[in-house]
């Protein structure tokens, strides 16, 4: 995401100088503005959706073990109890 907004920065520096020296055609700088713009929105969306769902996986993952360990050790005291 602060990937995207320094390169739009860095394009948006580029654009207007070629804005200012007249080589760009009529309508190119809105375009590509408006594209940079949606893109960063966008890509921003789906970084919170990403760690949304990270940290929904890590909360999931955490409970695994515990019944591993609880598992175990039902297993544990059994087999101990059969000796």
């Amino acid at each position: 995401m602060v990937l995207t907004v320094i390169f739009s920065v860095f394009f948006a520096i580029f654009v207007y100088y070629k804005n200012a020296t007249g080589e760009t055609i009529r309508g190119w700088s809105s375009t590509v503005f408006l594209i940079l713009f949606l893109g960063s929105i966008q890509l921003i969306a789906i970084g919170i959706i990403g760690e949304y769902l990270g940290r929904i996986y890590e909360e999931v993952k955490k409970r695994l073990p515990y019944i591993i360990i609880l598992k175990t050790r039902l297993l544990v005291s059994k087999i101990c109890v059969n000796s």
